[in-house]
C-alpha cells in the first residue's frame, strides 16, 4: 500500500500554508486561484489543504477544530 494524499480542511488555506512554509521550510506546490484549495511540494506524499466550505461543496460533513472548543476527533 502507498499513502499517496492527505487533505486537512482548515479555515483560510493561504495563511494555512504560509504558516507551514515558515515553520517547516515547505515549498507551495499550488494554490487554487479561488485561495479554497492548496498543495505542497513534499515528493511522493501530497500534504493539501481545503478550506473548510470546500467539505461541504463535496458533500462531507466535518466539525472545524476552534480554538476555544474541544478539539474534534
Amino acid at each position: 500500500m502507498r499513502f499517496g494524499y492527505s487533505i486537512t480542511y482548515v479555515s483560510s488555506v493561504p495563511e494555512t500554508l504560509a504558516c507551514y512554509e515558515k515553520a517547516f521550510g515547505l515549498q507551495t506546490g499550488f494554490l487554487h486561484e479561488s485561495e479554497l484549495y492548496g498543495e505542497f511540494k513534499t515528493g511522493a506524499t501530497t500534504l493539501a489543504f481545503a478550506a473548510n466550505k470546500m467539505a461541504q461543496r463535496n458533500g462531507l460533513s466535518v466539525r472545524p477544530n476552534h480554538a476555544d472548543e474541544r478539539q474534534a476527533g
